[in-house]
Order: structure tokens, then sequence, then C-alpha cells
């Protein structure tokens, strides 16, 4: 995929470089960091952990009474970030992954 340089990043893409730079993350974190909606990003974080992308860390401590899932990033293929296209494909490897 080429990127177009007058373009900016889709929400995917925001989301994949959120979780590259950072240890470990909440769905929480990426909505707030790239203005994802609560939905797209919590079915983003679900085919990818289906995938093997990610590994469930526990949850956080309570945060306005709140306790938040935690995830890690343990398949981390490059810059590209793997998009839903009927499965995850890895724009880095070429895999496609078919989630249900």
């Amino acid at each position: 995929m080429k990127k177009n340089p007058g373009r900016p990043p889709d929400r995917t893409s925001k989301m994949w470089k959120i979780m590259r730079g950072l240890l470990t993350f909440t769905v929480e974190d990426l909505v707030t960091l790239t203005g994802a909606t609560m939905k797209y990003a919590q079915s983003y974080v679900a085919k990818l952990k289906r995938c093997g992308y990610l590994r469930y860390e526990g949850r956080t401590t309570k945060v306005n009474h709140y306790n938040y899932a935690r995830y890690r990033l343990i398949k981390n293929t490059g810059p590209a970030a793997p998009t839903i296209v009927h499965g995850l494909k890895d724009g880095n490897t070429g895999e496609v992954s078919y989630v249900d």
C-alpha cells in the first residue's frame, strides 16, 4: 500500500503505532490517543488478539471506578498496520489470518 504524503494516517495506523510504542496499553488508551471510536478499537484489538498479535496482561488498577484490560503487543511485524479484510492482513509479511 503506497502512502499519500498529503493524507493523514488512518485510525488503524494510529492505533498500531501506539501499540508498537507503548509497553502495555488498554483499549481506552487507543481511543484517547487516536480518536478512534470505542467500538472500532475494541474490534481491532479483539482481532489482533485472536490472530496472536496481542497478549492479555491482566487488569489495570481502578481508574474512575473501572478496571481496564491491559494488552501487550507480542507480534510486532513492522511499521505497516495489519488491516481487517475478511480476516487480518499484515502488510509487513503478506500473511492473512482469518478470524470468526
